[in-house]
């Protein structure tokens, strides 16, 4: 709902990240844009060159996870999962 709005405003600050395969979290600098959430490859940069697409909204779930630090070793007990939904087409 706030990203399909008239007006959404730009999002940005760190997010721990951990990759399905690896055991550690990683700290980066993300942005929350309407076109997508983004993160950047040069510190706390904004700038365009310095972004690397992460997510789209459209068409993922998002989950939050109950208990991150005890069950996934998570930095806190907030969290959230981004899951991109597949969809096919038969014909």
């Amino acid at each position: 709902t706030f990203l399909k709005s008239s007006t959404c405003p730009e999002i940005h600050g760190h997010l721990h990240v951990k990759e399905q395969s690896k055991k550690s979290w990683k700290k980066f600098y993300f942005v929350l844009r309407r076109s997508g959430l983004y993160f950047s490859t040069k510190g706390t940069s904004k700038e365009p060159r310095h972004l690397q697409f992460f997510a789209d909204f459209t068409d993922s779930d998002i989950y939050t996870v109950l208990s991150a630090k005890k069950m996934y070793g998570a930095p806190t007990e907030f969290a959230f999962c981004i899951k991109v939904v597949v969809t096919s087409i038969i014909s």
